[in-house]
């Protein structure tokens, strides 16, 4: 993470869709404790790419110490996002890299998680393609359901498709 000015924390992360055997996306249902007037939101295991490290030791990090899951197979990079927001106080302009994943293990483990993992998650919740698509809830990535839906209709993008707010 490097500063941009203004405050504002700069970072690369590493974002996994992380899908089950009946494909169905992990996603964690976390609030900003320090912003009460924001309503909880749903976002996808990933966060901050540390200096020397490959963005697939920062997935399989990233869904080690969020949801204990190990068994994973990293697939292809599908998608990219850059969000700006603030989180705890802290304003960041971040750069995110969406990949695909796969698992046979559905059983959560939040027990890795940091402290402010711990405060500000609520939940999680395996999600169909038909539920994210018809949902009104709040997700941190958008397009998230179009974006699954097409890959799992007719493969990964290439290139990776760049999302927009």
């Amino acid at each position: 993470m490097s500063p941009a000015g203004n405050g504002v924390r700069r970072r690369r992360a590493v974002r996994v869709l992380l899908l089950d055997a009946s494909d169905r996306l992990l996603l964690l249902h976390c609030a900003d404790t320090k912003n009460p007037a924001r309503a909880p939101y749903w976002v996808t295991v990933g966060g901050g790419v540390e200096p020397g490290e490959s963005d697939e030791d920062a997935a399989r990090r990233e869904v080690r110490e969020e949801v204990g899951i190990e068994d994973i197979e990293i697939g292809p990079l599908i998608a990219r996002y850059r969000s700006v927001f603030t989180f705890e106080g802290v304003d960041y302009d971040q750069e995110n890299d969406y990949y695909l994943a796969r698992t046979e293990v559905t059983e959560v483990d939040g027990s890795g998680r940091d402290e402010i993992e711990v405060r500000s998650t609520l939940g999680h919740r395996w999600w169909t393609t038909e539920e994210l698509t018809s949902s009104t809830e709040e997700f941190t990535c958008p397009g998230l359901g179009p974006l699954l839906d097409q890959t799992l209709r007719y493969g990964p993008p290439a290139p990776p498709v760049a999302l927009a707010p």
